[in-house]
């Protein structure tokens, strides 16, 4: 009586004996799948039926995760699993990835301690080119990215049939730690993730767009042909150039990039690539036919003219490359991309493998490139497959939970929006200069994050200084390669998820960095989730004149630097500027602020601001303070951030700042005042006006009424 068969297979042939023997037994098959949650259930279930489990044994010298719980019951407080060490503070909001019911593994071999040590070891030494590893090397002293770290994620989970995650990588940033995490988590029930490898498609005449290029293309239709979508960028080569060389490898590149010589066509508005013959041709400019001193100047009009110059999406190709002749030994390569397939991670794949094709084709030696098994539209295939069902839902979900009561809190807008979206545009450029760039590098590594979070905790505290916002979602530039598989491959793999961290006056800059990655955490292990689908999820009302979800946006660069030229080539950039791929006189959002984070050096940065929002000398004032707000807040991380530097006074003579928000769907007839005295009782110390001679709080408003 009272007794309890705790049944470890799958209807095996002792459990179906005893059920027939003893009808009335209960019986709990403990391992069945549905993960970790599963499993816990079931083990509450033997809690409560008498069975007795011992945790202590379990967890016998294994990292133990700690909870910190609310003391008051009645302030909603969330509460994030800190582990014991090495795990800094976690405000933001993770869940974990369900698995895909498809494609189970057999579970790998349990590994011990030891033996787990040594393989995360030999992963991040592979995936991170370094030398020898100990036990104590930290994954983010040791430079690591989140783009490396999709790849460390997915070996480990391949080797040790264990699901990871960005956040169980955050938390355990040392080789020990990490395998020791890996370790206990070995013979759980809860499956690997599931994934699907890409594979190539059986058919290659008509090719299925990813998300991101239906949005893309969506776009193109949507608005007249401009070049909002352009990348442009120049290569100045220096030295001797064979021209006929770079037109062969130029051509080899199309080749081997399937990518680069579609085009977009679409049958009863259902978009898909249609592969060409060949990619573009490079055109030949020949510039010496000038004097000197003008040929300088005219290759930057040509530069501009190119950058600004739209691609027609359903002729193709959709990469224009145009070598311009100064000199015998002096030539620019002009290059255009459509963003629809090319992204920030391209050039350095783009770069790579055309130097090592031309060396091919001038020294007769075949290039030594990786292999690319799959191509960009067997990846969207992939993408589609994978995006679907169970999968799909859970990662909704996360977004559901991550958005849940969102208002976008407004910008101090120079003048009011108009009701349209105007995509002129300009850039206000700033420079944190090399020490202070050390600086940053130095802090990130000490905290156990990526130099892209540090800089992610700067444009959060700027959006608080500057527009008093609380709740802020700044929608961030990811990679979008969440398998290692595409990390070879050029195409439009970005995505713009909404990264959302709260803030106040009180958190020191330092909480704000520990905050800001928690939340990158979690979008990370969520990010290939395309954002069309997010803001179908989450969003109910759409504003013409307004971009769903977020008006600020923030991207940072750090992909690998060109590599070395071929022959005896020099390189360098024709328009004097570090600020690259951004089709001149244009603004995607209200505001972009871009970081790029090469070679160790200064980080350069830029606003890209919606001209029919802001004025440049607002710009510009921002522009100058964002580096002085980072070398404050790094010099006492631990100061509040009401502490921290103040935004730039607007300048004198300028129009007065207009707070515009989402406008109410339905007419509001509460009056003015009582919405004034609202504020003042709820968020006394926002700003309420802004003006030339400076700003004003709701509770002084109030008070001055």
């Amino acid at each position: 009586e009272g007794a309890v068969l705790v049944e470890m297979g799958a209807d095996g042939m002792l459990s179906r004996a005893l059920r027939e023997a003893a009808p009335d037994l209960t019986v709990l098959p403990l391992l069945t799948g549905s993960g970790l949650r599963g499993l816990l259930e079931r083990f509450g279930r033997l809690y409560a039926l008498g069975g007795t489990v011992d945790w202590e044994h379990h967890y016998r010298d294994t990292a133990v995760p700690r909870i910190s719980a609310p003391t008051y019951p009645f302030d909603p407080v969330r509460c994030w699993v800190r582990a014991p060490e090495d795990v800094p503070p976690a405000a933001g909001r993770t869940a974990p990835r369900a698995p895909e019911p498809e494609d189970r593994r057999s579970p790998a071999p349990r590994r011990g301690g030891a033996a787990t040590e040594r393989l995360v070891a030999a992963v991040w030494r592979d995936v991170l080119g370094t030398g020898e590893l100990d036990g104590e090397a930290d994954y983010f002293a040791l430079g690591g990215t989140s783009i490396a770290g999709i790849s460390v994620l997915r070996r480990l989970e391949h080797d040790l049939g264990v699901p990871l995650t960005f956040a169980d990588l955050y938390a355990h940033r040392t080789v020990r730690a990490l395998a020791a995490h890996l370790t206990g988590r070995q013979g759980s029930a809860e499956a690997p993730a599931g994934r699907r490898t890409i594979s190539p498609l059986a058919s290659r005449d008509r090719l299925p767009l990813s998300y991101g290029q239906e949005q893309l293309w969506y776009l193109d239709r949507l608005h007249p042909p401009g070049p909002l979508y352009n990348i442009p960028a120049d290569l100045r080569l220096r030295g001797p150039l064979d021209a006929g060389a770079l037109r062969g490898a130029l051509a080899d590149l199309a080749a081997r990039h399937e990518v680069l010589r579609v085009r977009i066509r679409d049958e009863e508005g259902e978009p898909y690539a249609e592969p060409l013959p060949a990619g573009p041709a490079l055109a030949l400019v020949d510039l010496t036919t000038l004097p000197a001193a003008e040929r300088e100047p005219r290759a930057v009009a040509l530069a501009h003219e190119e950058a600004l110059r739209p691609f027609d999406l359903a002729e193709g190709p959709l990469l224009r490359a145009t070598l311009l002749r100064l000199a015998d030994d002096d030539h620019v390569l002009l290059y255009t991309h459509h963003h629809i397939v090319f992204d920030g991670w391209s050039p350095s794949v783009f770069f790579r493998d055309l130097f090592a094709l031309y060396r091919a084709r001038t020294t007769g030696i075949p290039a030594r490139l990786p292999e690319l098994p799959v191509q960009y539209a067997d990846f969207a295939a992939w993408q589609r497959t994978r995006l679907s069902g169970r999968q799909l839902a859970a990662d909704l979900d996360f977004w559901r939970t991550e958005l849940a009561g969102l208002t976008t809190e407004p910008l101090p807008l120079d003048r009011p929006r108009p009701a349209v979206q105007d995509v002129r545009g300009a850039l206000a450029e700033f420079t944190v200069d090399a020490p202070l760039a050390a600086r940053v590098r130095a802090y990130s590594r000490a905290q156990g994050v990526t130099t892209f979070v540090t800089m992610l905790a700067l444009v959060d505290a700027a959006l608080y200084r500057w527009a008093g916002m609380t709740d802020v979602v700044v929608g961030v530039g990811t990679s979008g390669r969440t398998e290692p598989a595409t990390h070879e491959l050029i195409g439009y793999f970005n995505n713009l998820p909404p990264f959302r961290t709260r803030v106040e006056g009180s958190l020191a800059f330092g909480d704000l960095v520990r905050r800001c990655a928690a939340t990158v955490a979690g979008v990370l292990d969520h990010e290939d989730m395309p954002f069309e689908k997010i803001v179908s999820a989450v969003c109910r009302h759409r504003e013409p004149g307004r971009h769903p979800l977020y008006d600020v946006a923030y991207t940072y660069q750090n992909a690998p630097a060109p590599d070395l030229p071929p022959g005896d080539l020099t390189l360098s950039r024709l328009l004097d500027s570090p600020t690259g791929g951004i089709a001149p006189g244009t603004a995607k959002f209200d505001l972009t602020v871009g970081v790029t984070d090469q070679d160790d050096g200064p980080l350069h940065g830029y606003l890209e601001y919606a001209l029919a929002l802001f004025d440049h000398a607002t710009m510009t004032g921002l522009a100058g303070w964002l580096p002085r707000l980072l070398d404050a807040a790094l010099e006492d991380p631990g100061r509040p951030l009401d502490a921290l530097p103040a935004p730039p006074p607007r300048p004198r003579g300028g129009p007065p700042a207009v707070l515009v928000g989402a406008e109410p769907t339905d007419r509001d007839e509460r009056l003015v005042d009582d919405l004034v005295r609202r504020q003042a009782a709820r968020h006394p110390g926002r700003p309420a006006v802004v003006g030339t001679s400076g700003s004003h709080t709701y509770a002084e408003i109030d008070a001055a009424a």
